[in-house]
């Protein structure tokens, strides 16, 4: 069954980026739903960047689908009052628009739980483990697996 859109969500990610040009937008291609993902994965980078917390909680919800001038997302209640929030918008409205060369409305839709979330990549995290590694002025600490740490006993 399609997923029912939430009224309180369904309002238009606005504003336009700072440096998007109103032609280049008009002239943006259509996309299909694996490049609409992969630019959605660039979106959640891009706020991860301007606010973690943001970022985190974006990258806990799942990608449905893009549909017309809509990103389909799918999340709790939760999460969805994080999204919601004023300042949090215009952050992600400008990502949007940014990486997808338009401005399309964050609809979002109540997370299924019999639908399963896509694993993370190592290439999606990685800037935030790095970035975490420099914040608490860490090192990379190698641990043994689990066959030599018997070993050693």
């Amino acid at each position: 069954a399609p997923a029912r859109p939430m009224a309180a969500s369904a309002a238009p990610v606005r504003p336009l980026a700072e440096n998007a040009a109103p032609a280049a937008l008009a002239e943006a291609p259509p996309l299909d739903a694996e490049r609409a993902e992969a630019l959605w994965s660039e979106v959640l980078v891009g706020v991860m960047n301007r606010k973690p917390l943001l970022g985190a909680f974006l990258s806990e919800s799942v990608f449905r689908s893009f549909e017309g001038d809509a990103l389909v997302i799918a999340m709790d209640d939760l999460h969805r009052a994080v999204v919601d929030e004023k300042d949090n918008r215009a952050i992600i409205a400008i990502e949007v628009s940014q990486r997808f060369g338009r401005d399309l409305r964050l609809s979002c839709v109540p997370q299924d739980a019999a639908v399963p979330r896509r694993a993370s990549t190592l290439e999606e995290v990685k800037p935030q483990v790095d970035r975490a590694i420099a914040w608490f002025d860490g090192e990379v600490i190698k641990r043994p697996t689990r066959g030599q740490e018997n070993a050693s006993s």
